[in-house]
């Protein structure tokens, strides 16, 4: 992953993201990539940081500010399979990667532990964030796990599919269904073994 591109705040500090979130306060954009910044963070002072850009974010959206266009030109010269879903997904957008160029599983990991627990900027639009539910609630990994499985069933189905990647995804399965599935909810797992 190419941090400068990928994360513009990367070699930032959390005393000079602290200044640039109260700089730019009523910028939502601004504010945006700050979060998804502070979703790679895990102080107890990031997390309040984006505990409160969150918030703000949350209230900007209801005074009624111009949000950032989620479009995005095709990357592969291969038949796309057209689906009722958002061309930026919360987790590509909040920096989740895998594959050779993607984050370690530690980073993919402490990712998916952060966004399973707190919460979420709004992003795409409220019916979408909707299906992304409360923190720490069994909709939240559904969620999870159903657009993580998707990845995976997408990827099996190219022509040359991107083993590295197919393997990180279905290592991140597991390690969200040991952590937080088993033996706390009972919704149907999703199995990506059929493709």
């Amino acid at each position: 992953m190419n941090d400068n591109i990928d994360r513009p705040y990367f070699s930032k500090t959390i005393v000079e993201l602290e200044s640039i979130a109260d700089s730019y306060f009523g910028d939502g954009n601004a504010l945006l990539s700050l979060a998804v910044e502070l979703f790679h963070r895990k102080t107890q002072r990031a997390v309040a940081l984006r505990t409160k850009i969150i918030e703000q974010l949350s209230e900007l959206i209801a005074q009624g500010f111009a949000w950032p266009s989620t479009d995005a030109e095709p990357t592969t010269n291969e038949t796309p399979i057209f689906i009722d879903a958002p061309s930026t997904g919360l987790l590509g957008y909040l920096g989740y990667r895998v594959g050779v160029t993607g984050l370690n599983p530690e980073e993919r990991c402490g990712l998916l532990d952060t966004v399973y627990s707190h919460l979420l900027p709004q992003l795409n639009s409220i019916e979408y964030m909707n299906e992304w539910a409360d923190p720490r609630t069994a909709q939240r990994l559904r969620k999870m796990a159903h657009s993580i499985a998707a990845f995976v069933c997408n990827a099996k189905r190219r022509r040359d599919p991107p083993q590295q990647a197919i393997s990180d995804w279905e290592d991140d399965l597991q390690y969200l269904y040991t952590k937080y599935y088993r033996g706390q909810y009972d919704f149907y797992w999703p199995n990506t073994s059929s493709y």
